[in-house]
């Protein structure tokens, strides 16, 4: 016959087993790879990063030089106006077009880091990048600041 305490810690061991097994289900689900090519850049994304950024407010002006919702900087308005040639200016792209030039942006900055890392980037890591911008991001990995992710050489690859 089961003696009380025995059957306590049975129950304490189901149940410590139930939580390891829906954590484990968690990451799986948070860090798997996206195979249909899906972007991480969602709407859901975007309205965090509006909200972390400025708490969404359009007319924000960050320390130094950050304006707009998504507090974009000259440089990262320019590297989308580069790379998709478009034309406005920092000030018109940040405030009136804050949105499209944030995933415009977020978008090329998964794209850069796929290259790096040679799989499709995760929501975080999109998002380290936005706030440290790409070569902060790509200093970080050379750095081996990224769990998981090491720079090899000329070469991005995963541990």
């Amino acid at each position: 016959m089961n003696r009380p305490d025995q059957v306590q810690f049975s129950e304490r061991v189901w149940k410590t087993c139930v939580w390891i097994g829906v954590a484990l289900i968690l990451v799986a689900i948070l860090t798997a790879k996206r195979s249909d090519g899906a972007s991480v850049v969602t709407e859901e994304f975007l309205d965090r990063l509006a909200w972390r950024e400025s708490r969404n407010n359009p007319s924000a002006v960050g320390r130094v030089g950050e304006l707009g919702a998504y507090q974009l900087r000259a440089c990262a308005v320019e590297h989308v106006n580069n790379k998709l040639g478009w034309k406005s200016d920092h000030k018109k792209a940040a405030i009136k077009e804050g949105r499209k030039y944030a995933r415009a942006y977020c978008m090329i900055l998964e794209g850069e880091l796929g290259r790096w890392i040679g799989r499709q980037p995760i929501q975080s890591e999109v998002d380290h990048a936005y706030q440290l911008g790409p070569t902060g991001f790509r200093r970080m990995l050379k750095a081996g600041r990224f769990h998981g992710i090491k720079y090899n050489g000329n070469s991005w690859g995963i541990r």
